[in-house]
C-alpha cells in the first residue's frame, strides 16, 4: 500500500512539473501576442487596416486566452463596416474572458450599428455590471439610448460618463447634441463651448454651435460659425443649407442663392440640399427655378412625400390646380400621415368648388394635424358655400374654441348670424373680434353694419366715420352711413353721400333702394316737384330690381351688397 501511494505521489509531482512548464510557455507566448496586438493597433491608427488585421490575427493565433487582440480586431472590422466579422471576433473575445467588460461594451456598439438594439442593451448592461466605473461604457450606453430615441436617458448616462472621465472630448460633443435635440439650448451651449476650449477643431462642433445660435435667432453668430464649419468641411450639405437659410433670415436672398450655387459647384448632389434650395426659391416666388431644384431632389428620392408636396405648392402658386392636385395626391400616397398635403388637397377642392370633397379631406387632415383651428375654419367656409349656415356657425365656433384669437372665424361667424337675422349673436361675435383687433377695417365695417341692424345709429355712424377718415373713398362705409342717416330722417345728408359715389355704384340695386327711401322722406317733408319727380324716377327703377326690397330680406341683402364675403 505504501508503495502504491509513493507512485501516486510521483505522478502528482510529474503533473505539477508539466503544469508549471505549460504556464511558463504560456507566459512566454503572451509577451509576443501583446506585442503583435500593440503593433496592429499602431498600424490601425495609421489607417493601414490590412496590415493591422494581419498583425492582430497573428496575435490571436499566438494566444487562445488573451481577449485584447480580438477586441482590437473587432474595432477595426467595425470601422470598415464589416459588422458580421466584428461580431464574431468579439464573441471570441468574450469566450476567452467572460469577465472583460470592454468586450461587451464594444459588442454593444456593433449591435447598435446592426440595429439590434435589444441585444445591444443586454450587452451594455453586462459591461456596466462588470465595470460600474468605466466612463467609456456609459458613453456607449448613452449613444445606444440616443439611437433608441430615449434622449433623457441618454443625457443621464452621458453625464455619468463625463463625471467619470471629464477629458473625453466625444462625451462633451454627444452630450451637447442630445441637449440640443431636447431643446435644452443653454446646457448644450455649455457643453459645446467647453469642447471649443479643449479643441476648437472638433469635427461638426462649429456646425452645432451655429445651430444653437439659430435657435436663439442670433443670425450674425450663426453666420460666423456656419462659415467656420464650411471652411472645415466643404462636403457637408447640411452646412450649406444652414448658411443659406441664415442669409434668408438676414434678408440677404442673393447671398443665400450664391451659397446653394457654391455647394453645387463643390459637388454637393444631395436630396436635402436640392429640396432646401427648391423651397427657398419657392418662398422667393421664383417658381420655375424652384420646380427645377425640387425635381432634382426627386431624382434622388422619387417618392419622397415632402418633395412631392412642395412641388404641389409650386403648381398651386402657378394656379395650376389640376397639377397641384396630382402632386398632393402623390405626396399622400407616399406618406399617409402628411397632414400638410392632405390639408392643401382640401384647399384645391375648395377652390374648385368641390365643397363636399373638401370637407371630407379636411376631416381626414384633422385626425393627424396639430393645426385643427385652420382646418375647422375651412370646413366652416365650405358649409357656408353649401348654404348650410347653422352648420357653418358650428365650425366657426369650433375654430375659435381651438384658437380664441382667430379673427376671421369671429368675423365670418358674425356675418352668418346676420344672415340668420340673429343680430344679438352677430354683435357678440363682432365685439369679440373688435377686442382682438380694434384697427381692423373689416371688423369696424361689420361692427358698423351690426350697429345699423340693431338700431344703434350713433355707433354705426361713428364707426363709418372712422373708416372714412382712413379712406374717404370707402364705398361700404359710405353706404352704411347713408342708410343710417335715412333711418335718422336725414335724407339729404344720405343723398349727398350716395351722389359722391362712382356712377356704377350709384346705379347699383342698393343705391337705387336707398335713394328711393330718401326721396320718399323728402316728399313727405318737402313735396316739391323736383322731389316728386325724383321719387317717381327711383320708383320706376325699383320695379326693375332683382330683389324685392319690400320683404324681410332687405337687411340681409344690405350685408351682401356691401361685398363682405365669407371664405
Amino acid at each position: 500500500m505504501k508503495k502504491f501511494f509513493q507512485q501516486i505521489y510521483k505522478k502528482i509531482l510529474k503533473f505539477d512539473e508539466y503544469t508549471n512548464q505549460y504556464l511558463k510557455i504560456s507566459n512566454n507566448v503572451e509577451i509576443p501576442s501583446l506585442a503583435y496586438t500593440n503593433w496592429g493597433m499602431h498600424l490601425a491608427n495609421l489607417k493601414d487596416y490590412n496590415s493591422a488585421i494581419e498583425k492582430l490575427e497573428t496575435a490571436i493565433l499566438m494566444s487562445n486566452q488573451n481577449p485584447k487582440p480580438c477586441i482590437s480586431l473587432g474595432i477595426i472590422y467595425a470601422k470598415l463596416k464589416e459588422y458580421d466579422k466584428a461580431e464574431n471576433i468579439l464573441k471570441e473575445a468574450i469566450r476567452r474572458d467572460t469577465q472583460n467588460a470592454y468586450s461587451y461594451s464594444v459588442l454593444s456598439s456593433i449591435y447598435i450599428s446592426k440595429d439590434r438594439f435589444e441585444e445591444a442593451e443586454d450587452a451594455i448592461k453586462k459591461a456596466i455590471k462588470l465595470a460600474p466605473s468605466d466612463a467609456e461604457i456609459y458613453l456607449n450606453y448613452g449613444i445606444l439610448c440616443a439611437k433608441l430615441q430615449k434622449k433623457n436617458k441618454a443625457i443621464e448616462f452621458l453625464k455619468k460618463s463625463k463625471q467619470l472621465n471629464p477629458h473625453n472630448l466625444h462625451t462633451y460633443f454627444v452630450l451637447g447634441v442630445m441637449l440640443f435635440e431636447t431643446d435644452k439650448i443653454n446646457e448644450a451651449f455649455t457643453e459645446f463651448k467647453k469642447l471649443e476650449e479643449l479643441n476648437s477643431k472638433y469635427k461638426n462642433l462649429n456646425y452645432y454651435i451655429a445651430l444653437c445660435y439659430k435657435k436663439e435667432k442670433n443670425y450674425l453668430a450663426v453666420l460666423e460659425y456656419a462659415q467656420r464649419a464650411l471652411n472645415e468641411d466643404f462636403s457637408n450639405p447640411s452646412i450649406y443649407i444652414l448658411l443659406a437659410q441664415n442669409y434668408i433670415n438676414l434678408n440677404k436672398k442673393d447671398e443665400a442663392l450664391l451659397v446653394y450655387k457654391q455647394g453645387e459647384d463643390k459637388g454637393i448632389d444631395d436630396f436635402e440640399f436640392y429640396l432646401s434650395w427648391g423651397i427657398s426659391l419657392l418662398r422667393m416666388n421664383n417658381i420655375d427655378s424652384a420646380k427645377e431644384k425640387i425635381y432634382k431632389a426627386l431624382e434622388k428620392k422619387q417618392n419622397n412625400s415632402t418633395a412631392l408636396y412642395r412641388l404641389g405648392c409650386c403648381y398651386y402658386k402657378e394656379k395650376n390646380l389640376d397639377k397641384a392636385e396630382e402632386m398632393f395626391k402623390k405626396s399622400i400616397e407616399a406618406d399617409f400621415s402628411n397632414s400638410y398635403a392632405i390639408a392643401d388637397l382640401g384647399i384645391i377642392y375648395y377652390e374648385k368648388k368641390e365643397y363636399q370633397n373638401a370637407i371630407q379631406t379636411f376631416f381626414r387632415a384633422i385626425d393627424i394635424s396639430s393645426d385643427k383651428a385652420y382646418l375647422y375654419f375651412y370646413i366652416a367656409n365650405c358649409y357656408y358655400k353649401l348654404g348650410r349656415i347653422k352648420k357653418s356657425i358650428n365650425y366657426y365656433e369650433k375654430t375659435v374654441e381651438y384658437y380664441p384669437l382667430h379673427l376671421e372665424a369671429l368675423i365670418n361667424c358674425s356675418l352668418c348670424f346676420l344672415d340668420l337675422n340673429n343680430n344679438k349673436e352677430a354683435l357678440r361675435k363682432i365685439r369679440n373680434a373688435y377686442q382682438i383687433n380694434r384697427k381692423s377695417e373689416k371688423v369696424i365695417l361689420i361692427y358698423a353694419l351690426v350697429d345699423l341692424r340693431l338700431g344703434i345709429y350713433s355707433d354705426a355712424i361713428e364707426k363709418a366715420d372712422i373708416l372714412l377718415n382712413k379712406n374717404q373713398n370707402c364705398k361700404e362705409a359710405k353706404l352704411i352711413k347713408a342708410h343710417t342717416l335715412i333711418n335718422l330722417n336725414k335724407p339729404q345728408e344720405a343723398l349727398n353721400i350716395i351722389f359722391s359715389l362712382d356712377e356704377e355704384d350709384k346705379n347699383s340695386d342698393l343705391c337705387i333702394y336707398l335713394s328711393h327711401l330718401a326721396y320718399k322722406i323728402l316728399v313727405e317733408e318737402t313735396p316739391s316737384n323736383y322731389n316728386k319727380n325724383m321719387l317717381n324716377f327711383y320708383s320706376d327703377k325699383m320695379n326693375n330690381l332683382s330683389i324685392d326690397f319690400n320683404t324681410n330680406e332687405v337687411q340681409a341683402y344690405i350685408g351682401k351688397a356691401l361685398n363682405i364675403n365669407k371664405g
